[in-house]
């Protein structure tokens, strides 16, 4: 692989944070193929009462709208 390099990064959470991992090689034009295992913004406010809309919960939408 080092000679040939590779076309494609596949990645799959959690952590939703790998997709800051992959930036780098999506700038440099690879594909990018990322497996969404769970629902971490609809999932949060669940376990963590009074947590919709705090900063935990902006930053979880946040990586969900990069994907």
């Amino acid at each position: 692989m080092a000679k040939r390099g590779f076309d494609v990064v596949h990645l799959n959470n959690p952590p939703d944070v790998l997709i800051l991992a992959a930036l780098p090689f999506k700038l440099l034009g690879k594909k990018i193929i990322f497996d969404q295992h769970d629902l971490s913004p609809e999932i949060y406010p669940q376990h963590h009462p009074g947590g919709e809309g705090g900063i935990v919960h902006r930053v979880l939408l946040a990586f969900e709208a990069l994907k």
